[in-house]
């Protein structure tokens, strides 16, 4: 089961280890502690996402619906933050990515294969393990879809830092077939062809929340 930490300068705000991680990575970046804004800025409980879904009309252009979407927060695996030229920069730099509606938050590029975090019992006092959702989903699961999600990661990157030639070579296709391998199985989902590969990399890094600079 994951845990959750607190941030050392905001000890009032949790994350998974690897998120703060992340966070420090910007932080030594930027030069200085990047201040978070505010109590909801990291890991939210169940209760406090149900919360702020009811305050906000079950609008999910505002907020997160706690029982389905992506709910990173909820992961412990975003944060949101200044929306400065520098700091943003800074949480690019150090691997986050950014949301394409809210220049405030920043998610952790793992966050799909993460659970969901409804209680942290450490913040209550009590053991440092909270209780996760999908206890199914063991460590060597996320070992697995951590190396895929840095697959893709790499594919994108190549995808889109090279030129309009290059992104047509049969080395880069090679790769997204392999990942349209790993990652969809069955007739139905694996496309197989150079077009239906790149649909696949669209289709996953849409997932990961991934989008063109």
């Amino acid at each position: 089961m994951a845990a959750l930490v607190q941030i050392p300068w905001q000890p009032y705000l949790w994350l998974t280890p690897s998120t703060l991680a992340l966070l420090k990575e910007a932080s030594r970046i930027r030069g200085h502690n990047i201040m978070l804004n505010g109590q909801d800025a990291a890991w939210r409980s169940y209760e406090r996402q149900d919360y702020l879904w009811d305050i906000n009309g079950h609008n999910a252009a505002k907020a997160n619906d706690p029982d389905r979407g992506q709910r990173s927060h909820m992961r412990g695996a975003a944060v949101d933050g200044p929306t400065d030229a520098r700091t943003r920069q800074a949480f690019k730099d150090a691997g986050f990515l950014p949301d394409a509606n809210e220049p405030w938050h920043w998610n952790d590029p793992h966050w799909p294969f993460m659970p969901i975090i409804k209680t942290n019992t450490a913040a209550a006092g009590g053991g440092s393990t909270p209780i996760e959702e999908d206890d199914m989903y063991t460590d060597a699961d996320r070992v697995r879809d951590n190396a895929i999600a840095t697959q893709v990661k790499a594919v994108y990157d190549a995808v889109f830092t090279t030129s309009p030639t290059s992104r047509g070579s049969l080395g880069i296709l090679a790769e997204l077939k392999k990942l349209d391998d790993a990652l969809f199985k069955t007739d139905t989902t694996s496309f197989g062809t150079p077009g239906g590969v790149l649909k696949t990399l669209r289709t996953v890094t849409d997932k990961l929340g991934i989008t063109k600079p």
